[in-house]
């Protein structure tokens, strides 16, 4: 037995010392480098790719099997483009695990490396070819380190039209080992078109991994980004604590986890915080504890700071909910009352993430209003928020800036619609008494509808003015923004309206505005000067102020001078008529009318002419006819200008208005008329003459 053993033994050991010689033979006698054109002819006969090693191939067999590459290049399939390459390679595996199908690595050592991938439209890449589509046996692998610098990747994703960059990559690790804890260093820039981005990113992290359990976990992770992201320039981002990420069970676990973003987006200084001390998300759990998230925003003309805070969150992983949440908001600008503005709110929030779907429900008390408003997203991708919002009082020009002289004069400004491009939501805003640009509604109504770079709100209705109000309002984000407003007023009482609206006391009376116009421009003034649709007025028992075209004529006539009678607006005087009518024309901001009829038992207006909205100012000629007296609207001269036409031309900006009689018209007109009575009292003479002969008498 002892014999056999030894025997046995002394085999082993001079099979061991043969296997030994020979790979000492080999790698002493064997130029690898020999080897290089049938590699490459090799390459080109699988694969259709034109391999280029440009270096010399260092082979080692003894202790361990490894090679050392120089640099090597690999074009695109059936191709010249390169694919991938690399400066260096060095990489040494044990000899007796992989016999085992145990992968056991030194440190891999790469330097240089870069890989060109495109993914085309039809959702084919360049790489397809070199994907193995026979499924492999599972190798275990067990890598002492690895270390890679200076190297790249470029993706060129024509299929989503993007394309992303990731530049100076460098890693460095510990242990690379299946259900090993190992530590992990990274650094690298990312770039990308679509959406606009431009970061470095650097991480330091614990590392554990189970591949067959699909979990993956970060621990003391550090992990820095700055750059540009997101519309955010000047970013600085940190992402601190543990992240537990089990995929086959849908399981995430955060701990200790702190979020801190800061950056400027447009004229706006970002500075958001979130704390995470606990929250652990399961299939069948959620668990949560005391997450807050802040945020502060510095703008130019003021500060924002908000509080969010949930104090437990409970339910399942794809179910679960946030009771007795908080928000704090504090707004400061000069232009506010007090130059402050907060508002507290509380409320809770549910999360369905089977059905896509968030929402939070808010109670608030601010000022004098009290606000009930619920916010959600109605499914995730794409996103789309939804919101029901109601208001029992709001007067909105409190927070508002001052109008009038007293305001600090300030220039004209952009109109800036492009936060909407993006937006697509839906919902409605009730609001039972509001105030806003000074004038007050009752009953309000908003239907909201974003997307597609289109904002539409129909209906917006509202009880004002003794009357009420229906129509619809669209803005679309274009270069220019456009925006489209139909409504049609009922039962308005417009003088009140007008003065509330444009602090202007020009027309009294009752009845129906109609309005259908579009404008586009990047400024208010620009709208103004680009407008165009239609109007419509028809208004009963009612008075256009500034002039009492009765007395106006009355006086005229006492002079008969000829020529023509300018007089300026004024406050005190008035033309009233039972009824009056128009409609307008309205083409680069200029309201044309020719079709005006007002009537009152003394006088009949008609008229035409212009309103020009943008400069602010009108031309119109109104026609006077005189069709009665009565007394104390006229007396024995306005019967002596019965059936007298005059004309009244209204001109000049809206602010200085100025009414001008046509005084030889009025000469004209009034001796016709004087003609035609002595006419008639001739025609009346004779006619009793003539009777008189008839009958005797």
């Amino acid at each position: 037995m002892n014999k056999t053993l030894k025997y046995a033994l002394l085999s082993v050991g001079g099979l061991i010392a043969l296997f030994f010689i020979a790979l000492a033979v080999i790698a002493l006698t064997v130029d690898p480098n020999k080897f290089k054109p049938q590699i490459v002819q090799m390459v080109q006969e699988k694969k259709q790719r034109t391999l280029a090693i440009e270096g010399d191939i260092k082979l080692k067999l003894f202790p361990k099997l490894g090679v050392d590459l120089g640099k090597t290049r690999l074009s695109e399939h059936k191709g010249s483009r390169e694919f991938a390459a690399v400066d260096s390679v060095r990489l040494y595996v044990a000899w007796l695990p992989l016999l085992k199908k145990e992968l056991v690595v030194d440190k891999v050592t790469v330097e240089g490396a870069r890989a060109n991938l495109v993914r085309n439209a039809d959702g084919t890449t360049n790489f397809d070819d070199l994907m193995s589509k026979e499924e492999s046996a599972q190798v275990k692998f067990d890598i002492d380190g690895v270390r890679v610098s200076k190297s790249a990747l470029s993706f060129d994703d024509r299929m989503a039209k993007r394309r992303l960059a990731i530049s100076d990559f460098g890693l460095e690790s510990g242990r690379i080992r299946d259900n090993t804890h190992t530590d992990i260093k990274a650094d690298f820039r990312v770039a990308s078109d679509n959406p606009k981005l431009a970061t470095t990113v650097s991480l330091k992290s614990g590392l554990l991994f189970a591949l067959e359990d699909k979990h993956y976990a970060l621990d003391g992770m550090d992990l820095k980004v700055g750059g540009e992201a997101a519309g955010i320039s000047h970013l600085d981002l940190g992402a601190k604590g543990d992240v537990d990420v089990k995929l086959k069970t849908q399981e995430i676990a955060l701990k200790d986890f702190k979020l801190a973003i800061k950056g400027t987006r447009a004229t706006d200084k970002l500075d958001i915080e979130l704390d995470a001390p606990k929250l652990a998300l399961t299939e069948s759990k959620a668990e949560g504890a005391k997450i807050a998230v802040s945020a502060r925003v510095e703008q130019p003309s003021g500060k924002l700071t908000a509080a969010l805070t949930a104090p437990n969150l409970s339910g399942s992983g794809k179910q679960f909910q946030v009771s007795q949440l908080g928000l704090d908001l504090d707004v400061e600008n000069a232009k506010l009352p007090k130059g402050r503005l907060s508002l507290k709110a509380t409320g809770s929030a549910q999360v369905d993430l089977d059905k896509h779907q968030a929402g939070v429900d808010l109670h608030s008390k601010f000022d004098d209003s009290t606000i009930q408003a619920k916010l959600g997203v109605s499914q995730f991708e794409p996103l789309h928020f939804v919101f029901d919002i109601a208001i029992d009082q709001i007067d909105v020009d409190r927070y508002l800036p001052p109008k009038g002289k007293q305001a600090k004069a300030e220039p004209e400004g952009p109109i800036d619609l492009s936060g909407l491009k993006s937006l697509n939501a839906s919902g409605s805003i009730r609001i039972g008494q509001l105030k806003l640009s000074n004038i007050k509604a009752s009953n309000v109504r908003l239907d909201v509808k974003a997307g597609g770079g289109r904002v539409e709100i129909n209906p917006l209705s509202a009880n004002l003015y003794q009357g009420a109000m229906k129509g619809a309002v669209s803005a679309t984000t274009t270069a220019a923004p456009r925006i489209a407003v139909q409504q049609n007023l009922s039962g308005i009482s417009i003088g009140p309206l007008l003065r509330d609206l444009a602090d202007k006391d020009l027309l009294e009376g009752r009845g129906n505005v109609s309005l259908n116009v579009t404008a586009q421009g990047q400024t208010a003034s620009a709208m103004k000067k680009a407008l165009n649709g239609s109007a419509a007025v028809n208004l009963q028992d009612g008075a256009i102020k500034g002039i009492n075209i009765a007395s106006a004529l009355r006086t005229a006539k006492a002079k008969l001078s000829g020529g023509t009678q300018t007089q300026s607006a004024n406050a005190t005087e008035q033309t009233d008529f039972s009824e009056l009518k128009a409609s307008f024309a309205i083409h680069n901001g200029v309201a044309h009318n020719d079709d005006l009829s007002a009537k009152s038992p003394l006088l009949r207006l008609a008229g035409n002419g212009d309103i020009d909205i943008g400069a602010g100012a009108m031309d119109y000629v109104a026609k006077a006819t005189v069709v009665g007296s009565l007394e104390g609207q006229g007396g024995k001269e306005m019967t002596q200008l019965k059936g007298v036409t005059v004309p009244v031309r209204i001109s000049g900006p809206f602010d200085a208005l100025k009414y001008n009689l046509d005084m030889n018209s009025l000469v004209t007109e009034s001796a016709k008329a004087k003609i035609e009575e002595k006419k008639q009292e001739v025609k009346e003479k004779a006619k009793e003459q003539l009777l008189k002969g008839i009958f005797g008498r």
